[in-house]
């Protein structure tokens, strides 16, 4: 059975990035953290988009609360 190799979207990129980010850090305890607020995010950014009041986000741009772990859009 032959496999046809599907060419990697921006997700997969993405995720081969995280997946080698989080493989490469000392700590298992950050390790642990990280995939724990990674699973938090995904799980906020579902309930979002199932949400009804979900509306397209145009004027997006990146902002930091000052704590360089979170980066997050908003929507002007």
């Amino acid at each position: 059975m032959s496999h046809k190799k599907i060419p990697d979207d921006d997700a997969q990129i993405f995720g081969n990035f995280v997946a080698s980010t989080i493989r490469n850090l000392r700590s298992e305890e950050y390790r642990r953290r990280l995939k724990r607020k990674i699973q938090a995010i995904i799980l906020e950014m579902e309930e979002l988009d199932d949400s009804p009041a979900v509306t397209p986000m145009t004027n997006t741009t990146w902002s930091s609360d000052g704590d360089d772990t979170r980066n997050f859009l908003v929507c002007r």
